[in-house]
């Protein structure tokens, strides 16, 4: 049995294994700063650091968020490296088995899905996603 926190952004839901999930904020100020990665809004202070932010599905599907930010941050670390990703909504903590990724798979990176409510819901490997942002010169932090 996995845990993982199920969000939405856009109009798709992602979930987010809580290992991963340092917490969950209200989205407060950004600076603004230049990035290669069209996804990234720019870094927010949390807890005394700079951390990344990034609109969680502009990452996944590869475009900017959108014009307006998200209410919702939830922060995230692997492998020593964080990042506040920008989420319109997290429904709830929830406890399944995560299933390997079917073989046509090619959705976001994710380490298998999980069944909710009658949908696959991918459940994201956050390391492979703290990996795509590092060439980016993003700054994870």
């Amino acid at each position: 049995m996995t845990s993982y926190l199920l969000v939405r952004s856009g109009r798709a839901r992602y979930g987010v294994p809580l290992v991963d999930v340092i917490e969950v904020m209200e989205a407060g100020e950004v600076l603004f700063v230049p990035a290669a990665h069209p996804a990234v809004r720019g870094v927010s202070a949390v807890r005394g650091r700079l951390l990344p932010r990034v609109h969680l599905e502009g990452l996944l599907k590869g475009h900017a968020g959108p014009a307006v930010a998200p209410p919702t941050l939830v922060v995230a670390g692997a492998g020593g490296r964080s990042v506040a990703f920008e989420v319109d909504e997290v429904d709830l903590a929830a406890q399944g088995e995560v299933l390997p990724l079917p073989a046509e798979w090619n959705g976001p990176s994710a380490i298998g899905v999980a069944h909710h409510e009658g949908d696959l819901i991918p459940v994201l490997d956050l390391g492979a996603l703290l990996t795509r942002l590092a060439p980016t010169g993003a700054g994870v932090g």
